[in-house]
């Protein structure tokens, strides 16, 4: 639970105002654009939570995969799994081996999209007054340091190749640390032709809706909610 937490607070914190260091804001204004501008999206990403800030092994990890295309989406974070696409909204729960569905209602993708889908969004806004710590190999590295909040240092690692975020790490007040690790950002990936079809997870018979053969041990509820 406390990992969790760490992560998503990590999450949101990806946040401030405008940047002195020219070459960081262009980097995280280009991931910014990327994300809200591409019709098709593969982002990838390691989040690790350290009991503090010297040691080596985490004690927490976890990896997000999240792919985008149009108005379709899917992600997995975990053990859950959520798809998104023009005829139903699919989420799984591998742990409680637990699935709902729900047809998808016009015009209501984008609410369900902001409330359950990662918001990357977020993530894409800018720190203040960055110090510029050098280059080491094909990494530049800046660091922010905050007088208030939960978080007192913040790292920014940007490939000096591919020009965006590497790596960011938040280092905690109270001694925790979290890595979160871009491992994918590509802008024009290139799905198979079932990444966003509902048959991965279900099928309908006769206007029954059923687990797909994948999933057919696990329990399926048709919820509103979603």
């Amino acid at each position: 639970m406390r990992a969790r937490f760490l992560m998503t607070v990590a999450l949101v914190l990806w946040a401030g105002t405008s940047l002195r260091a020219q070459d960081l804001k262009q980097a995280v204004t280009r991931m910014q654009k990327l994300y809200s501008q591409s019709n098709r999206l593969h982002v990838v990403m390691r989040i690790e939570a350290f009991e503090k800030e010297t040691a080596t092994t985490p004690y927490y990890q976890e990896q997000a995969d999240i792919k985008r295309e149009g108005a379709n989406y899917w992600y997995l974070f975990g053990t859950t799994e959520m798809l998104l696409n023009a005829r139903f909204i699919v989420m799984v729960d591998k742990s409680a081996r637990e699935m709902m569905f729900n047809t998808r209602k016009p015009g209501a993708g984008p609410s369900f999209q902001a409330a359950k889908a990662p918001n990357l969004d977020s993530l894409f806004r800018f720190y203040e007054d960055p110090q510029y710590l050098g280059r080491k190999g094909h990494t530049d590295h800046y660091r922010v340091v905050q007088k208030k909040g939960p978080v007192d240092r913040i790292d920014l690692l940007i490939d000096g190749g591919t020009g965006f975020l590497s790596e960011i790490r938040y280092r905690y007040r109270q001694g925790p640390l979290v890595a979160i690790h871009f491992l994918t950002f590509d802008p024009q990936p290139r799905f198979g032709p079932d990444v966003f079809a509902e048959a991965r997870y279900i099928t309908r018979s006769g206007g029954t809706v059923q687990p797909a053969v994948s999933f057919k041990h696990y329990h399926l509820s048709q919820s509103e909610g979603l």
